[in-house]
């Protein structure tokens, strides 16, 4: 008789089968339903998610509507159509006037459809830089359950801006290894998202700078300082119009060629805190000093508003007033206050912007947080000490997610510098130094003002990509002195 042998497979190995066995486009696919399947499945528990900054956004499509941009723009405080650009409220309105009520709703869908599409361009992107599939799935899986995750679901600008930079690196990062890219093409188009990026966010007006070296590098295909001027001229040209036109767009309303009037929260917060090193940074005799001194005392950010309040009620300051004082005092008191002001840089450093790169359980505990105010000992130590021993998975699930997240990053801001002196010229090396000069463009513009998680998700999958090509060449390191070890 035959003898037969049956052989079990662990789960695991059925499942490494199974993904062999498939196509790149049925694996691909397979990860573009799993990546919906698990987005919608948080829609669907906690809805689209509102945070304070949603109701300015929101009150600014209103206006919109009502056809009211030039309302109350000297009389008020803060007057939300001159504090932020038009952009996103823009884009607020028209999914009120398609979906009515239920415009959160469709806004979220565009936004997960636009992260969907940045998710894409970075896989794209891995796997021109040589990674196989399941590794290039690995980079993309991890951008799109880190920060995006959080902020597809938010009203904010945030997803957004976010998927635009992103396919912006992407595109710019094409020539590195692919000579027969349409650089002038890619530029132009990388130019225009540049242009949507700012009308999201005005601070792109200053980040764009960061954006020159990716450019530039284009010039080890061309060979021409004409046609690299060309590139860097299609990149970042787009965004200097818009300013100058947003500007003259002001000046018609209110006399005054400005973008926004953003300062007069962003750098009062800023001066605020350093007042709490050196109470001397508001001892002149100008009404914001004065406001300033008398108002701040346990310096949140409540108490800008309520300085920016008084200043428009008593002194009779108009908003771009309070804004352009701010903004010059803010530069006057580094020069003053240089100790004191350093004190911002470090205050907005924490250990959370080393921990981006990978954070699906992050992601998930701060939608708890957002949506209910609490986030219920989710990922906390507080919640086994209260007995709920079911958090216990959680809990080290969000540790490992920390340590790789930690080591990502690491590896991106310590080994691309070390790599650029150390080893060969070639595309990898060139690639990884310039999205890191844009990571550090972002973080800096950021941290001397202020910076929030948020603020660093354009950039974190690019820098995500680069800890990868980083490990590649370490681990090549690695490999080749065992081999000589062995010789």
């Amino acid at each position: 008789m035959p003898s037969f042998t049956i052989v079990i497979e662990p789960p695991i190995m059925r499942i490494n089968t199974v993904l062999g066995a498939m196509s790149a486009r049925q694996g691909s696919l397979l990860a573009v339903i799993l990546l919906l399947g698990i987005k919608l499945t948080l829609l669907a528990i906690f809805g689209p998610i509102f945070t304070p900054d949603s109701a300015g956004y929101a009150g600014f499509a209103d206006l919109i509507l009502s056809h009211r941009l030039d309302a109350d723009l000297l009389t008020t405080a803060i007057p939300v159509t001159l504090h932020r650009v038009i952009g996103y409220p823009a884009l607020i309105a028209g999914a009120k006037l398609v979906a009515g009520g239920h415009w959160a709703w469709l806004l979220v869908a565009a936004q997960m459809a636009a992260s969907l599409g940045a998710t894409i361009a970075v896989r794209q992107t891995a796997r021109q830089f040589g990674f196989g599939r399941k590794a290039a799935l690995a980079i993309a899986a991890a951008q799109a359950l880190s920060l995006p995750l959080l902020l597809d679901q938010a009203i904010l600008a945030d997803s957004l801006y976010s998927s635009a930079v992103t396919v912006v690196v992407c595109l710019l990062l094409r020539p590195f290894t692919d000579s027969a890219a349409p650089m002038r093409r890619n530029a132009a188009i990388a130019g225009l998202l540049l242009l949507l990026a700012f009308l999201l966010r005005e601070a792109t007006a200053y980040v764009v700078v960061g954006f020159v070296p990716l450019a530039a590098a284009s010039y080890r295909i061309s060979r021409s300082l004409g046609r690299t001027a060309l590139i860097v001229l299609l990149v970042i040209g787009p965004v200097i119009l818009g300013v100058q036109t947003y500007k003259s767009w002001n000046e018609a309303r209110i006399g005054q060629r400005i973008v926004t009037t953003g300062a007069q929260t962003t750098m009062l917060q800023a001066l605020g805190l350093a007042a709490q090193a050196d109470p001397t940074i508001f001892d002149g005799d100008s009404a914001l000093d004065v406001e300033a001194r008398n108002g701040f005392h346990t310096h949140e950010f409540g108490e800008v508003l309520a300085i920016n309040d008084r200043l428009a009620t008593r002194d009779g300051w108009t908003a771009p007033m309070i804004a352009a004082e701010s903004f010059a005092k803010y530069g006057r008191e580094w020069r003053r206050h240089p100790l004191a002001m350093a004190t911002i840089v470090f205050d907005n450093l924490r250990s959370a912007q080393m921990q981006l790169m990978v954070r699906p359980v992050a992601s998930v505990r701060d939608m708890i947080l957002w949506s209910t105010g609490s986030d219920g000992g989710f990922d906390r130590w507080i919640a086994i000490r209260q007995g709920k021993l079911t958090e216990l998975p959680i809990l080290i699930l969000g540790g490992l997610e920390k340590l790789a997240a930690m080591v990502l990053f690491f590896t991106f801001a310590v080994a691309t510098p070390l790599r650029w002196v150390g080893d060969r010229n070639d595309a990898a090396k060139l690639a990884a130094m310039t999205v890191w000069m844009l990571y550090f463009t972002f973080f800096s513009a950021y941290d001397l003002v202020h910076l929030e998680l948020r603020y660093m998700a354009p950039v974190v999958p690019a820098s995500l990509l680069v800890a990868a090509l980083q490990i590649r060449w370490l681990g090549g390191i690695w490999a080749a002195r065992r081999s000589l070890s062995h010789t």
